[in-house]
């Protein structure tokens, strides 16, 4: 079925009687992306919640879900937009389960740019839609795979993105990445993607609707008190296959251009303290691997290759290991960082 890219639908004040039982049985009443509006007054300021803008990404949804049927929405002090971003993606059989459609993009990866060429014509309608409303913050819910804990993005470190990030997690990485994600938007106002953990896992689906709530009931976020165990992660790099390029996991080298071992899966948000083996290849690293950011590292700081054998180097921060390959690892392979974690207090 063609997709028509800059078709939106448009609700308002949805009630528990306006949706199905279940978050699947409503996904599967959505034909397109949309947008439910929840007004209380006019004069009251917006907050945006922007959900599966992957598809594989439910826990913010699943919470929109049990918010509305809950009737949490009703009698706020302020209006919420909320935007239900990758349907198609979404629906794809077996549900909640795909980054992007089999021929699709990842959405997350068409914000910036002026194209009007399907995906990021549908990134640039949504980037309107938030600031047609002028926001006082914009919180995007997205899941990590696998075992990592919860953890907020942000290109800024202020008390208010500390404060945003602080309701969902207790980490907030500062990234300089450019890679048309929507926290890298210009708002003018408070912008984090929360990384909600497992969404297989009940209990981070329950945290993620407690936070919510906490998010859209609290009328001044910049009042909140921060967590003196909530700690910043700064300067991150996004290391990436090249295009062409195969990767597997197994516990010995493979058909494959690089094989990573699979305890890789495991040093979710763990900093290596010596040298460490992760996987196997024939090639150079600069013939496999890419590492996008602003601020451009040599993949040798973080990485290095001796003898067929792949190594991370000592005191080498690992996070956001993505447990999906080969899927999806032009995408990402993992997010490595130098700097430790430090404990924001205020």
């Amino acid at each position: 079925m063609a997709i028509d890219f800059s078709k939106i639908a448009y609700f308002q004040n949805l009630t528990a009687e306006d949706i199905p039982e279940t978050p699947l049985a409503w996904l599967q009443s959505l034909e397109s992306p949309s947008i439910i509006d929840f007004v209380n007054n006019e004069n009251h300021p917006w907050r945006v919640i922007t959900t599966l803008l992957q598809g594989n990404s439910p826990s913010g949804f699943y919470a929109v879900h049990q918010l509305i049927k809950a009737g949490a929405f009703k009698k706020l002090k302020i209006n919420v937009r909320v935007i239900v971003a990758s349907v198609e993606a979404a629906r794809h059989e077996p549900a909640f389960s795909h980054v992007a459609l089999p021929e699709g993009k990842n959405l997350d990866r068409c914000f910036g740019t002026t194209s009007l060429s399907q995906y990021f014509l549908r990134a640039q309608m949504l980037a309107a839609s938030i600031r047609q409303v002028k926001p006082i913050a914009v919180l995007d819910l997205q899941n990590t795979q696998g075992s990592s804990p919860a953890y907020a993005m942000s290109l800024r470190q202020s008390h208010d993105h500390l404060a945003l990030a602080s309701l969902f997690c207790k980490t907030l990485v500062v990234s300089d990445l450019r890679l048309g994600a929507i926290f890298e938007q210009n708002f003018d106002c408070p912008v984090v993607s929360v990384q909600c953990g497992n969404p297989e896992l009940a209990q981070n689906n329950h945290l993620t609707e407690t936070a919510l709530i906490d998010f859209i009931e609290q009328k001044d976020l910049s009042l909140r008190e921060l967590p003196s165990d909530l700690a910043v992660i700064h300067d991150a790099k996004l290391i990436k296959l090249s295009a062409n390029k195969s990767v597997a996991y197994g516990t010995e080298p493979s058909d494959a251009d690089i094989t990573l071992k699979d305890m890789l899966k495991q040093c979710n948000f763990t900093k290596l303290a010596g040298k460490t083996h992760i996987g196997w290849t024939a090639k150079p690293a600069s013939e496999l691997l890419e590492s996008e950011s602003r601020n451009e590292q040599a993949l040798e700081e973080f990485l290095a290759i001796e003898n067929g054998h792949i190594y991370c180097q000592p005191g080498t921060f690992l996070f956001s290991i993505n447990p999906l390959l080969p899927q999806h690892a032009s995408d990402r392979l993992f997010f490595v960082a130098k700097e430790e974690l430090k404990l924001n207090k205020k």
